[in-house]
């Protein structure tokens, strides 16, 4: 870490973590590092699966529920793909799909105030993915100032907040 960077503002402890219903533990033999996990799993679907779960609830870890988080995981990144890679040179707005945008965003600072409602907000961020994937395939030239306003929104919620967005995309 750099000298001049803060490392961090908040820090969160969470609950108990549980392995197939039984508390984790060194001493219980049951135990999973991080080191290991990453063999299986990337890194960004491993922080899904923990921002799916309340910070004050007990987090139940398996495999069943990281394969789900992996795949949960990779259909938001592939929206945030496709969102991406849409070009356009339709100038101006469309005004309903930023209404969207600008709900989405309500919902998702919402959440985050309500105790850091981290499983509420990754809602939020697929109901809005699910609308902007209907807006993307209802045309092939969406409106440009749109589609940034989207791209800013999602970097900036999904990204800057929770951490899901990776700052490289090729």
């Amino acid at each position: 870490a750099s000298e001049n960077k803060e490392f961090a503002r908040y820090w969160l402890h969470n609950n108990m973590v549980t392995i197939d219903g039984v508390k984790m533990g060194k001493s219980l033999g049951n135990s999973v590092t991080v080191k290991d996990i990453i063999k299986k799993y990337d890194p960004l679907a491993i922080r899904f699966f923990v921002l799916s779960s309340h910070y004050r609830s007990a987090l139940d870890f398996s495999d069943a529920a990281l394969d789900a988080a992996q795949k949960g995981f990779q259909k938001f990144q592939q929206g945030f793909i496709r969102l991406l890679t849409t070009k356009s040179d339709k100038m101006g707005n469309d005004n309903k799909f930023d209404k969207s945008v600008e709900e989405f965003k309500s919902k998702f600072t919402e959440s985050m105030s309500d105790d850091f409602n981290t499983p509420r907000a990754i809602a939020a961020m697929f109901d809005f993915t699910k609308d902007l994937n209907s807006w993307l395939d209802a045309s092939d030239n969406p409106h440009a100032a749109s589609l940034e306003f989207a791209i800013k929104t999602m970097e900036s919620t999904a990204g800057d907040v929770l951490g899901l967005v990776l700052q490289n995309y090729e």
